[in-house]
């Protein structure tokens, strides 16, 4: 069997294991975003509308929106997010039921995996590069807990790397118009399940200038594939929210709502694609020019000091709690809590930093020492794309709420795969040393045994255990750059040891999430009669017209007494989860509870007037 027939053998055999898994995982939810997908795809299978009926036209609370994941439109509550979701997620539910959801994303994962391939031919030319970064992504990234997700991430991840493979063939052709439209027309259908696929469009303006033939024509290509995945999205977003800007997310103060929030970001896309036109086009020589930039550079940062030291200090901010080390992160919210072994969990979840999650993502220092002229446009191509798509978290330093990893960093790691599968075939030569396999075996033999033995357990292994192991990573990677000597078989131990490390993250990431999907699996469709109810991680929310389902606004400390006086008066029973009842009965002693309601070992109280 060729090397070409393997790596086509192996896509083809953890493709079909990834779509058979599709309908063994537990079918619960994981977060309230997978809850509001869910709901949206139901909705539009059952009603062909988008709008969600949830009681809100009859009480205007605040606890009916679910802390602004619903918007209020003109029509009516609706999901922040994009029609994808509901329009194709309504397709696979119908074929499959719940499971529609996990067997969408499976089989994008699927797809992905052809992608990457592809990508790394493109950029390197060479298949064992192509099967490494396969390998790396599907047995040492998070990859794999989110095509088992029902949150749409991997259909954004197929889309946008389609899309930079496609833009990157357009590049290097005369003739780049058509694949350069079938670019912009991949991403287009990708923003309609998430809209930070927006990000590659920086890195194709970019790239453009340094390396198409025709990158005109490469630009009218990709916009004019665009148009209509924008053209679809902004109809869709005037029905829901009443405006035709193809990315709002409709009412509400978060940063994706509001593209101003982005105006610094969008200022200084502008001003490296202005300055890179002009070199490219001769007007502009980095020799002559550097010093002199140099000089307005720093004349700037010193006006504008005060800005500049707050920028420096959010930048290093999110370099270190997203790429680093996430129990830095410093968020207010209760969910988020340091435990007194030094982990922090989210919403009871250790949340890894991306070098946490992959340890062996430290490779990518040698890179700093290396000579690597003569694979420029290759590794320029990743390390620009990793760079524009990571810079608005990172400078944001926003890890994304609830999850096990840096979910928005997903659509860059099949191209981190590959330029890490490339950096370890030139450290290994043509051969895989035997040691190598053994670090492997060894990072995984010490991931499980801190797990089992470690007073922290699987928190601890996710946390405490993977930042030295990055961080030995880098130093080592570094050296093997630096010396001539025996360092790169040393490197290739520590990535080896990292790579261990990330399986044994991954497949405990894969069962801590399953886990989770497991205890919030909790069905009201035996329940009769008209409900309100404080729980919004079941599936009747939209299934059942007589059921109404609630969360308080994360502003408000308990939920809304008017509203559920209004409710109560109108015939409705109150079930409230025993935590929140107790803070709510303390809070408004009007009310009391009546009797206590047990579902699927979850308690919860029937509150009434006194």
């Amino acid at each position: 069997m060729t090397l070409r027939q393997t790596s086509l053998a192996v896509i083809t055999l953890l493709g079909l294991t990834m779509i058979a898994g599709a309908f063994f995982v537990s079918t619960g939810f994981l977060l309230i975003d997978e809850v509001i997908y869910m709901l949206s795809a139901d909705t539009f299978r059952d009603t062909g509308s988008l709008v969600i009926q949830n009681g809100y036209a009859s009480y205007p609370s605040e606890d009916l929106i679910w802390m602004d994941l619903l918007s209020i439109g003109p029509n009516g509550l609706v999901p922040q997010y994009p029609v994808g979701s509901a329009v194709v997620g309504a397709f696979f539910v119908g074929l499959f039921d719940q499971h529609g959801f996990f067997v969408m994303n499976a089989l994008a994962a699927f797809g992905t995996l052809f992608v990457t391939r592809a990508l790394a031919l493109e950029l390197f030319e060479d298949e064992s590069v192509a099967l490494g970064a396969i390998l790396l992504l599907v047995f040492g990234s998070y990859f794999t807990e989110y095509a088992f997700g029902l949150w749409p991430h991997m259909v954004s991840v197929l889309s946008v790397t389609t899309s930079f493979w496609l833009f990157l063939r357009a590049c290097r052709t005369d003739t780049p118009l058509l694949i350069a439209a079938l670019s912009g027309l991949f991403l287009g259908a990708g923003l309609a399940f998430r809209v930070d696929g927006v990000l590659l469009v920086p890195v194709i303006g970019l790239l453009g200038v340094l390396y198409a033939r025709k990158p005109v024509l490469v630009y009218a290509g990709g916009a004019l594939g665009l148009v209509p995945g924008l053209a679809a999205m902004a109809y869709a977003n005037a029905i829901k929210f009443g405006t035709w800007n193809p990315i709002s997310y409709g009412g509400g103060d978060y940063a994706s709502k509001d593209p101003l929030k982005y105006i610094g970001l969008i200022t200084i896309c502008l001003v490296g694609f202005a300055a890179t036109l002009l070199v490219r086009a001769g007007l502009l020589r980095p020799s002559r020019w550097w010093g002199v930039l140099l000089v307005v550079l720093c004349a700037g940062a010193a006006f504008m000091l005060p800005q500049t030291g707050k920028l420096a200090s959010q930048l290093v901010r999110g370099i270190t709690g997203l790429i680093i080390d996430a129990t830095t992160t410093i968020d207010a919210r209760p969910g988020i809590q340091t435990q007194p072994d030094g982990t922090l969990l989210f919403w009871g979840l250790p949340k890894k930093a991306l070098g946490q999650s992959m340890p062996w993502i430290g490779a990518l220092c040698v890179l700093l020492v290396w000579p690597w002229a003569q694979r420029r446009r290759a590794i320029t191509c990743i390390l620009i794309f990793a760079a524009l798509w990571m810079f608005p978290f990172v400078i944001r330093a926003w890890h994304g709420g609830l999850s096990l990893n840096m979910r928005y960093f997903l659509p860059v790691l099949p191209a981190l795969c590959i330029l890490a599968a490339w950096i370890l075939k030139e450290l290994m030569g043509n051969a895989i040393p035997r040691l190598f396999l053994f670090a492997i075996i060894a990072g995984f033999t010490a991931s499980f045994l801190w797990i089992s033995a470690h007073p922290t357990g699987t928190a601890g292994a996710h946390q405490i255990l993977s930042t030295p192991v990055f961080l030995a990573v880098c130093a080592l990677s570094l050296a093997a750059g630096v010396s001539k000597s025996g360092a790169g078989q040393i490197a290739l131990l520590g990535i080896g040891f990292g790579i261990g490390h990330a399986v044994t993250v991954s497949l405990t990431d894969n069962l801590l999430a399953q886990a989770f999907r497991t205890d919030e699996m909790r069905d009201f469709s035996e329940e009769t009669g008209r409900d309100v109810i404080y729980d919004v991680f079941v599936r009747s929310a939209a299934r059942d017209p007589r059921q109404l389902f609630a969360l308080p606004h994360w502003r408000n400390v308990t939920a809304d007494p008017e509203f559920i006086s209004s409710a109560l008066s109108d015939g409705y029973r109150i079930l409230m989860q025993n935590h929140r009842a107790t803070v709510f009965l303390q809070t408004y002693p009007q009310f009391r509870s009546l009797a206590e309601v047990t579902v699927q070992d979850v308690r919860f109280q029937s509150i009434g007037m006194r």
